[in-house]
């Protein structure tokens, strides 16, 4: 009688998509920027990948891909991937679907596609090309990383707010728009 023993391993390819727009640049005073806190994550998950021998590849994008770092695995990658986060400035309008379509067509090798945005923008071409990941085999998973002022809207006095993509400006009393903002 044998018996036949093995162990399969596989190396996992994991894609962390980062929204570099100009929206991801607000943080409330003395706190992280969005980009930041999603770059701090995004390092954290990859170096836990990397430390297990898995890939790692990194887009960030904002009206386009900006920058892409292709899936190498080992320790030493992240480097690469640490430096290109420090380089990188929130700018310019949003394009999630851009971004996400570019590395739809670059990745053949079905992995884990790991989005760090705050879903500003035209979400329906988005999330279609979201489908379209998972529908080639992709693990999609997604961050929507948002700052406590938006989520709690904490202005009382008349305020003058600023678009961070557009640059238009809006003055404005918050205890009157407070109700429909949090809608």
């Amino acid at each position: 009688l044998y018996v036949k023993r093995f162990e399969q391993e596989t190396n996992l390819h994991a894609w962390c998509v980062l929204d570099q727009s100009g929206s991801m640049a607000y943080g409330a005073d003395d706190h992280l920027s969005k980009f930041d806190y999603a770059s701090v994550v995004a390092a954290s998950l990859g170096f836990l990948l990397l430390s297990q021998q898995d890939a790692l590849g990194l887009v960030t994008f904002s009206n386009g891909v900006r920058e892409i770092i292709p899936t190498r695995s080992g320790m030493g990658h992240m480097a690469h991937i640490c430096n290109a986060l420090e380089r990188v400035r929130p700018a310019e309008e949003t394009s999630l679907e851009a971004g996400l379509r570019q590395l739809s067509e670059r990745t053949r090798r079905r992995g884990i596609v790991m989005v760090f945005t705050d879903f500003f923008g035209a979400l329906d071409e988005a999330f279609a090309v979201l489908r379209q990941l998972v529908s080639r085999g992709h693990h999609v998973i997604a961050f929507q990383v948002l700052d406590g002022d938006e989520l709690r809207f904490p202005f009382d006095e008349m305020t003058l707010f600023e678009g961070l993509e557009s640059g238009d400006r809006l003055l404005a009393e918050p205890r009157l728009i407070r109700s429909t903002y949090m809608k």
